[in-house]
């Protein structure tokens, strides 16, 4: 057998065989892996959707029960109480749709609490009802079990085709004056917010199964409570994980369940036929690739057969040379063929490689002073993502304490206000009165912290940020800033300072305007510190007109456009300092350096308005005078001289 066959053979064997065998186990490996996957995908968009829903629903029911037994006394409530108590109830939540009250012997106590269509005006943000909802709502209603204190919900049902379907939920009430009986509170839910889907993979469809096996939400080929037919298919209790099932449309899909209170399971469905499209196609990929190799290495292996006996000694002899450090090895071919000139470039290679090694090693040292820069802005960044991240999880923290706790003030708030009226009512009762009137101002003002809190937690969706002019919005944010400079007991002198040509910047010009307020309203909160400390004269008597003290204090704003296209805004201002190690403090939650200046939140949504707008804001301080507050924020592309 001929030395150029075996090197064929050899060559065959050696590029086909591995290349089959690890092409064939890696694909079983990459399908198995994309099976799991896939199911993963799917139990997960249909668990993350059953948290959802299930976290709506009992979040609602529970609110609902614990405002309608935990805070009103239904015992002791007039006609009219009890109707003001329903429409309480009725704007505890949007998608209440209609709540009535009922005798032992399902009878309608009072009038039930709902709007119609030319009514909506008064109440924004609830749905309609027709004057049939009462009987809707009578006949769905849920069979209560003798004794029981627990709501329940109802059968699911629709008033009009346009509309997402109504839950009713019958919550017992259980009254010991003047004789025990036992009343029913019945609530109409609108499953709008249920069938808004949160965020799921592409191509999957989520659906909202009832016990009576009714998809509740509307698809895109099924309406609302539309049947799922007597053998749904899709996975229970008995078979969670993610199968393959033939759907309503006879098509077979792939499909996981999630199981909900009162019978409700979630379902996350997708077409086998798209689910499995990157399997089919990554497995006729890796046959059509098998078959282009089998065809390079016949023809390779018969090229570089030919004409490699002779000349193949001596250039492994020449690689051997080379690989033992002999750099002054040389070796001549004809150049007849790619063997004389790989022979040359060989050479040419050996005789190079000593005139490198001085080139090497200048740009090992280069490298190496860039791998440090890169390392020193890595760090910067990550310290700027963990800032981030903590800014965030904090919002997040704040945001969700002050969700929990508007519900419970808003049940205490109107309990307040009802006895306010009472006591109002009274002649005799009016120190009650003024006392009730108290804690409904305590209670507001609770309130408008809890905004302020949640505010931490809102994000500015892009498709809303626009051009804004730097200019413009530093003299909106000074003219606003005039009622804070009349109100100090200091003398302050603004003053603006523009560097160059200043373009535009790309965010929310009330949001922006917002966060640049603060910052000066805190240098204003700083001038005013510094003034009074620096004072030795007394406060005017009555009568005489008010009169700044101490020293005169000035605010310098600052606007310039920098490197990397960015618009920097510096407000400096020459009150009281700080230590560093404090500095970073003044931006965290709750944190106030001056006594009476807030609750300590403005410079931390400040902050966060900035960082959404993909700047920065940081602060330098002196420790002696003056802190210097910076907010940089990037340029419009299309503004950038």
């Amino acid at each position: 057998m001929s030395v150029r066959l075996k090197l064929l053979i050899i060559v065959l064997f050696v590029a086909l065989v591995p290349i089959s065998v690890s092409a064939w186990l890696t694909l079983r490996i990459h399908q198995q892996a994309f099976e799991r996957n896939l199911a993963s995908l799917h139990e997960l968009a249909a668990s993350q959707e059953a948290q959802r829903v299930g976290t709506r629903l009992t979040n609602l029911q529970g609110n609902l029960q614990r405002l309608a037994n935990s805070t009103l006394p239904w015992s002791e409530l007039s006609e009219n109480e009890r109707q003001a108590a329903l429409w309480l109830l009725y704007r505890a939540d949007e998608d209440v749709v209609v709540v009535m009250l009922l005798d032992a012997n399902r009878k309608l106590v009072t009038q039930p609490a709902y709007l119609t269509a030319s009514a909506l005006v008064e109440e924004p943000g609830h749905l309609p009802a027709p004057s049939h909802i009462v009987a809707d709502m009578l006949s769905h209603l849920p069979q209560q079990a003798a004794g029981t204190a627990d709501s329940s919900y109802g059968e699911p049902f629709v008033i009009s085709a346009a509309l997402d379907p109504i839950l009713p939920i019958s919550i017992p009430i259980i009254s010991l004056k003047p004789e025990p009986t036992t009343s029913t509170l019945c609530i109409g839910v609108s499953l709008r917010a249920v069938c808004k889907p949160g965020p799921k993979p592409e191509g999957i469809e989520l659906l909202v199964v009832d016990s009576a096996r009714r998809n509740i939400c509307a698809t895109a080929q099924f309406g609302p409570l539309s049947p799922m037919g007597a053998d749904p298919g899709y996975p229970t209790e008995s078979a969670p994980n993610a199968r393959t099932y033939a759907a309503r449309n006879g098509k077979f899909v792939l499909g996981a369940s999630v199981s909900l209170p009162h019978g409700w399971h979630i379902v996350a469905e997708q077409p086998v036929a798209t689910a499995y499209a990157s399997s089919r196609s990554m497995r006729r990929q890796a046959i059509l690739w098998i078959l282009i190799s089998v065809a390079i290495a016949l023809v390779s292996g018969l090229i570089l057969a030919k004409g490699i006996s002779e000349p193949v000694q001596r250039l492994v002899s020449g690689a051997r040379e080379l690989a033992q450090g002999n750099l002054g090895y040389r070796f001549e071919l004809p150049e007849e063929d790619e063997f004389g000139r790989l022979s040359q470039a060989f050479n040419h290679m050996a005789a190079e490689l000593a005139a490198r090694d001085a080139e090497i090693r200048e740009w090992n040292a280069v490298l190496q002073q860039r791998v440090q820069e890169r390392t020193l802005a890595i760090e910067q960044y990550h310290c700027h993502l963990l800032q981030a991240e903590k800014s965030a999880a904090v919002a997040r923290l704040t945001a969700g304490v002050a969700a929990e706790v508007n519900d419970p003030l808003t049940g205490i708030l109107g309990a307040v206000q009802l006895l306010a009226a009472r006591a109002r009512a009274d002649p005799n009762r009016a120190q009650e009165a003024h006392l009730f009137a108290n804690a409904e101002e305590g209670a507001q003002r609770i309130r408008e912290l809890i905004k302020r809190v949640q505010a931490l937690g809102q994000r500015q969706p892009r498709s809303q940020l626009r051009p804004v002019a730097v200019q413009d919005l530093v003299t909106s944010s000074l003219g606003l800033l005039g009622q804070t400079l009349d109100a100090a007991d200091a003398d302050i002198q603004v003053v603006r300072l523009s560097t160059g040509t200043i373009p535009s910047v790309l965010g929310n010009f009330t949001q922006l305007e917002q966060a640049l307020l603060q910052v000066l309203t805190n240098a204003v909160a700083a001038c005013s510190a510094a003034s009074h400390e620096d004072t030795n004269s007394a406060a005017p008597k009555d009568g005489e007109p008010r009169k700044h003290h101490g020293r005169r204090s000035r605010i310098l704003v600052q606007t310039k456009f920098v490197e990397r296209r960015m618009v920097s805004i510096t407000v400096s201002d020459d009150g009281v300092g700080m230590p560093k190690r404090e500095l970073e403090n003044i931006f965290e939650p709750f944190v106030t350096l001056h006594a009476n200046s807030g609750h300590g939140l403005g410079l931390t949504i400040a902050r966060r308005i900035v960082e959404e707008h993909s700047g920065k804001l940081w602060a330098e301080t002196n420790e002696v005078a003056g802190v210097t507050v910076h907010m940089q924020l990037p340029a419009a592309e299309s503004r950038v001289p």
